[in-house]
Parts: structure tokens; sequence; C-alpha cells
């Protein structure tokens, strides 16, 4: 319930649970994020998101991801393996937005992008620190060299819903596999190949490549 409070400045849910684990070593100063480094293990377990109106949002049964090496300053992402099992996501689009941008608050929107000054750092709201760091990579940081042994996402499901339209679109992915290896920022593509269970009936399977400097350039083949 204490962690409900924080929780609440970010994201309006109905409620939320799950374990967060954590072996890490981290170095540096928390005061500049951009010479920060760190290496170690992450993992959330049984996590439940339940939307205002009491419907599932979102789920993860486990994630596990180890980092061999992240080092800010000199743009290093060097990570061991990241794998998820039992996800589940509701994404829905809508003519003003998708159902994540109305649920996030504007205190998570407004937190500020760090310009080097403490003052701004929100240290009273561990999930607007994370924003606040999240935000300070994203924009600040040079992602151009990262790596990954494995990369897995097990027995998940993902439902996705159109309102733009004139009728409702909706599709189901249940059953989903997607299995990568051997990801590298320097490569020419990075593959995926996954399978899944489309609308309850359909066999669906396929492969993707990405450009790794550009993920919205991709080629997806699937059957």
């Amino acid at each position: 319930a204490s962690w409900y409070a924080y929780l609440r400045e970010v994201i309006k849910v109905k409620s939320f649970e799950g374990e967060l684990n954590t072996v890490l070593k981290v170095v540096g100063n928390a005061a500049r994020t951009e010479e920060l480094g760190l290496k170690g293990l992450f993992n959330l377990h049984g996590i439940k998101v339940i939307d205002p109106k009491g419907y599932p949002l979102f789920g993860l049964g486990d994630m596990t991801l180890k980092v061999d090496s992240i080092q800010v300053k000199t743009g290093l992402y060097d990570l061991n393996s990241l794998n998820l099992a039992s996800l589940f996501c509701v994404y829905e689009m809508y003519p003003k937005g998708s159902n994540f941008d109305r649920l996030f608050s504007a205190a998570a929107a407004e937190a500020p992008v760090s310009s080097g000054d403490t003052a701004d750092v929100p240290y009273d709201n561990p999930f607007l620190l994370l924003t606040y760091y999240t935000k300070d990579v994203v924009n600040n940081q040079d992602l151009s060299r990262y790596s990954a042994k494995e990369l897995s996402i097990t027995n998940s499901q993902v439902v996705f819903r159109d309102y733009t339209l004139q009728n409702k679109f909706n599709f189901e992915l249940s059953k989903l596999q997607l299995l990568a290896s051997n990801l590298k920022s320097n490569g020419k593509r990075l593959s995926l190949q996954m399978s899944a269970l489309l609308n309850k009936s359909g066999n669906l399977k396929g492969s993707l490549a990405i450009n790794p400097k550009d993920f919205k350039n991709l080629d997806l083949n699937y059957s």
C-alpha cells in the first residue's frame, strides 16, 4: 500500500502488485547520471496491473534481465540476457491517443529532464525518480553501442483494439513466443523468430529483421 501511494503520481490504475528483486553493483555519482555504471541482475515477478475500470491492463509472470556491463558515459549497454515469461498486455487506440496515454499522469509526463541540477531530481518518489533517469538516458545519452546474448518472450498474450476506425478492429496474439540471440548494434540486422496463435484459431509464424541503427526500418515475414 505504501508503494501504491507513490505509483499513483505516475500512472492512474486501480491496483498494482508484484515483486522487484535486484542484485546490482552500481558505481559512480547519482548526481552525475552520465557517469553511472552497473552490472548484475534485475527481476520482476508476479506483476499485475488493473485499470481504473477494473479490467486487466498489464501482467508479467517473470522478467529477468542480466547485465554484463552498462557504462552510461561511454554509451556501452552490454546485456547477457533478457527473458520475459507470461507477459500480458492490452493496447487500445483512440482518436486522441492510446489507453496508456490516458493513464499516465501529468506528474510523469512533466518529470524534468536532467539539467545537471540535483534540485530537479524527484528523490521523494522512486517511480518518478525512475522516470527522470529513463528520460535522461533516452534524451541525452548515446545508445549506439549495445548487445544482448539472448532475448526471449514466452507464453505471452497481446490484445490490440483500434477504436479510431468506423468499425472497431481487434486482434489477439496468444501463446506468443519470440526468440533472438547475439543481438549487436554493429550488426547488419537484428533477427528475431516468433510464433503465436492469432485470435485463438490461426497459427502465426514469422521472422523479423530490424535495422540496429533505426528500429523503424524493419522487414517482417510471416505465414
